[in-house]
């Protein structure tokens, strides 16, 4: 089937995300609704619904599948709306929504006045997977710390202390003060402890890489490091943004704000 054609958008759509279907509400000009219904979250579900469908203004909200979603319907040739969910909850204030009526509100905003929804852009397909990357080994880095912290917490009840030392030397360290009685409780964990530590540093090394080959990309995040005596660490959840929050321009310079 072919894309979309590049006439002016007549009909409005709005997609409420969901886990494994979709809720959608289709306008026609005149702002009357013309279908509703469901749809899977598949790839697959979603280019035999939009391919060859008349170029169509498709307003979505941020979250899991929206990155990969808005992409697929670009490319279909729709015109695809984001809508920043903080700017979204200024405007909804029905407390019986349900996903049949937030795919409608989404129609009606974005047939009325898109910029009313404050549309970002996601990152690139290359962008989000050196963010992947990077998210992988801050999982391995917390898996290992929770470990370490596991053996430490439960020597100490048996009146016994750990050796000083870093978390990526802790699988060299710590057999020294394991009595025998304790090797069937931790031998297992010091191991795995060793076997995260070596794929932590091939993560670096591929970050490492990573930022010599495309600096513009890793710029964004850097590779986090424990943070020293005294000072705090705090993780965010971020979704890059092409509207500044305040404001509200659509297609503005890129900013990362908290995602819902």
């Amino acid at each position: 089937m072919e894309n979309a054609t590049t006439t002016p958008s007549t009909l409005t759509m709005g997609i409420d995300l969901g886990g494994r279907h979709n809720h959608l509400c289709v306008l026609d000009e005149t702002g009357t609704v013309i279908e509703e219904g469901r749809i899977p979250t598949t790839p697959g579900a979603f280019r035999r619904r939009f391919a060859g469908l008349p170029r169509t203004r498709i307003a979505l909200e941020v979250g899991t599948h929206s990155p990969w979603l808005s992409t697929l319907l670009s490319d279909l040739g729709h015109e695809v709306l984001v809508a920043n969910p903080r700017k979204r909850r200024m405007i909804f204030r029905n407390d019986s929504q349900n996903d049949r009526c937030d795919a409608e509100q989404l129609a009606r905003v974005a047939r009325m006045d898109p910029s009313l929804l404050c549309p970002i852009e996601h990152r690139g397909r290359q962008a989000r997977v050196d963010l992947a990357v990077l998210r992988s080994r801050d999982s391995l880095v917390a898996a290992r710390t929770r470990l370490v912290n596991h053996v430490r917490g439960t020597l100490k009840a048996f009146g016994l202390r750990a050796k000083t030392c870093s978390t990526a030397s802790f699988d060299k360290q710590a057999p020294d003060v394991i009595p025998a009685e304790l090797q069937p409780a931790f031998a297992a964990i010091v191991a795995t402890i060793g076997v995260l530590t070596t794929t932590i540093r091939e993560y670096d090394s591929d970050v490492r890489i990573a930022r010599t080959t495309r600096p513009s990309v890793i710029a964004a995040r850097i590779l986090r490091r424990p943070p020293q005596r005294g000072q705090r660490r705090t993780t965010t959840r971020k979704t890059r943004v092409s509207s500044s929050a305040h404001a509200c321009r659509p297609h503005a310079s890129d900013r990362e704000v908290p995602a819902a």
